[in-house]
């Protein structure tokens, strides 16, 4: 038996930084995660969720808009905020009367309401009844942190499943069959789901949820699933308890309601949610009847309507799931690179693409990833040229961390470039694999990931690659130190609107700090570089303009702007140096959205393009335009997976990671 004091020792280790090198390999299927519902009462605290958190959410939202600077210190003072709020605030009787609730959702701007459209006409009747006696605290409790919405952002940054020596913790538990989905992979889906880059899955798998009814069944499916992750313990929230923290099965199973879901302060929030399949005879089916409000509720033109799911019945918000208009980019088809205009060449001029690879990013890293390249042969092979070349232990870094030196541009691209193409390796040992990487007939990488792409398109070997790639975090990084500048990435905008908004921000700084659109990601999803000052000023027009909301992102500095000019001469200097050759398919070059099959012109897309902007939107819409049948996103992350997806919903993406 595991004393009490031992459960709350793993948990203060967790709470004082645990370091995700000890995560080990557990699978979970994360599907419908609506985030942390119990941050609402931040002060860690749940017993205080009542009827007047749904107001509580919306000062907290108010709140955070107004101290969005620091996030720590906006954390910390709300918990005094809260707790004042909640002796100031006296809610009536019938505040949660059913239909005082629709008036309240209809009024709420901040809410997205979310309709599993297989059952839209399932009778409200019961929908209306718990509403009114049982869900009290649920919406109040779910709507905060919405994906792509601040807090969401904030708890996007932290695992949501921890293995601790003999502990696992997470939030609605694991079942044997979530085993074999990998817990990195998990974390970093649900990371990006929560950032709104992805949408939610139709494929729920059913929790193991530990409340009430503990029997024979439930223990051995606890005992299989500890068995599976190697763990002697398992710790768990969303366990509504009366008598707080207690243990089951001789405490191989803790629940615990309280402090452990907090998501601020010091604490390591937990924001797993799993739900079963439902169909029309199950109890939970009730939850999917807030679709019959549909047509009663004349929702404002900002809010869309999709499907997700929550314990009970979940009204959640999520500002990133619709599929929208934003309007087409303002992108050229031709770019200057010096003094030469390029246009697509003969050779590939008319390619028509059936199958693609598409690689990542710097941005897309993930402590933990490329574990099961040590698998593979070939791809463990590519791991020991790049510690020769590199001058350090890559694979150990990737795997262990820490972090912040993962995080740093000189690590981050030769890692991502290097992981992006064992997983072609990956690919290639598994059954089928070969015959998938020999369809392959276009191939393209956002911004580091064009490097990647000419690599398995052999326009240069694996090592020049990588010598090209570490040079150029080197050189972008210098550059980036020498003078003060970021990128921020513009939520819910066309490209005509962020446009506007920077030359509206750049009316208000000198020359030194001017921004400019750096990333045409996707329809509505755009990044902005420039110098410091010019990026406060977005940040601060941005909600005049509409913007759904900004994110500061966590780069060097002003990647694809003017600002990278001095990392220029040195990517020219060594590649000039670099046998470069035509490559065996289409590689789309991010300056202009073209193939080039001229090495020359490619040296030249290559140097110029750290000062260009990325035209990634352009480049999909091409490929679907051509015909593409199917693609795969290969290396860490599914961020291009979920841009693919928000251009078409029905295009055919599958994620090949590391």
């Amino acid at each position: 038996m595991y004393p009490l004091t031992r459960v709350f020792r793993c948990v203060e280790t967790l709470s004082n930084g645990c370091n995700l090198a000890h995560i080990k390999s557990l699978t979970v299927h994360c599907n419908l995660v609506n985030g942390n519902h119990e941050t609402i009462n931040v002060e860690g605290d749940f017993r205080f969720v009542d009827t007047g958190g749904f107001d509580e959410c919306l000062d907290f939202l108010e709140y955070l808009d107004d101290n969005r600077d620091d996030w720590e210190e906006a954390f910390v003072a709300w918990v005094g905020v809260s707790k004042r709020m909640k002796e100031e605030r006296k809610t009536p009787q019938n505040y949660w009367d059913p239909w005082n609730l629709v008036r309240v959702l209809k009024s709420t701007v901040s809410l997205i309401i979310l309709f599993p459209s297989p059952f839209r006409n399932v009778s409200s009747d019961k929908v209306f009844q718990i509403l009114g006696q049982k869900q009290k605290g649920v919406i109040a409790r779910s709507i905060l942190p919405r994906p792509g919405g601040p807090l969401a952002c904030e708890l996007a940054r932290h695992a949501v499943v921890l293995k601790v020596n003999d502990w696992v913790f997470c939030h609605g538990g694991l079942v044997p069959h979530h085993v074999a989905y990998g817990v990195e992979r998990m974390n970093r889906e649900v990371s990006d789901w929560m950032r709104g880059l992805v949408e939610s899955d139709d494929n729920p798998r059913f929790p193991f949820i530990a409340t009430k009814g503990y029997d024979g069944v439930i223990n051995y499916i606890l005992q299989q699933t500890l068995q599976a992750v190697g763990a002697k313990g398992m710790v768990v929230g969303h366990t509504p308890q009366p008598t707080g923290a207690n243990c089951e099965y001789d405490c191989s199973i803790w629940r615990i309601d309280v402090g452990m879901s907090s998501g601020v302060l010091n604490s390591r929030p937990e924001v797993l949610e799993i739900y079963p399949r439902l169909n029309l005879h199950h109890p939970l089916i009730l939850r999917t009847s807030l679709a019959t409000m549909a047509a009663s509720i004349a929702l404002p033109s900002s809010i869309s309507l999709n499907s997700s799911s929550f314990s009970g019945i979940r009204i959640g918000a999520g500002a990133q799931l619709g599929v929208r208009n934003f309007g087409q980019s303002r992108v050229s088809m031709a770019a200057s690179v010096g003094s030469q205009t390029l246009q697509s060449d003969a050779l590939f001029a008319d390619y028509k693409p059936s199958s693609a690879f598409l690689f990542p990013g710097q941005g897309a890293q993930v402590v933990g990833m490329e574990k099961e390249a040590q698998s593979v042969p070939a791809a463990a092979e590519l791991y020991k040229k790049a510690n020769d070349i590199l001058g350090f232990d890559l694979l150990d870094v990737c795997i262990n961390g820490p972090k912040e030196k993962l995080d740093s541009t000189v690590i981050s691209q030769p890692a991502i470039y290097v992981t992006s193409l064992a997983a072609v390796e990956l690919l290639r040992a598994r059954e089928g694999g070969q015959l998938i990487i020999d369809s392959v007939d276009v191939t393209c990488g956002l911004s580091l990931g064009e490097y990647t792409a000419l690599a398995f398109a052999e326009s240069f070997s694996f090592e020049d690659g990588l010598k090209l790639v570490k040079l150029r975090g080197e050189a972008m990084q210098a550059a980036a130190d020498a003078a003060k500048s970021a990128m921020v990435s513009v939520i819910g905008l066309d490209s005509d609107k962020v446009q506007q908004l920077c030359d509206a921000a750049n009316e208000e700084v000198d020359e030194a700090n001017k921004v400019q659109i750096a990333n045409y990601l996707c329809t509505g999803n755009y990044a902005v570089s420039g110098g410091v000052k010019g990026i406060e000023a977005v940040e601060a027009k941005a909600k005049s303009f509409k913007a759904r909301m900004t994110v500061r992102l966590a780069v060097a500095g002003a990647f694809h702007t003017s600002f990278m000019e001095p990392a220029v001469s040195r990517l020219e200097a060594k590649l000039a140096e670099t046998q470069i050759r035509t490559p065996r398919i289409p590689v789309i070059s991010n300056v202009d959205a073209q193939p080039h099959s001229d090495p020359e012109t490619i040296k030249k897309i290559l140097a110029r393009q750290v000062t260009s902007p990325v035209q990634w939107e352009t480049t999909v819409k091409t490929l679907l335009g051509k015909g593409l049948k199917k693609s795969y996103e290969l290396g860490p992350g599914k961020v291009i997976a979920g841009i693919v997806k928000r251009m078409d919903r029905s295009a055919d993406i599958e994620n090949i990671a590391a």
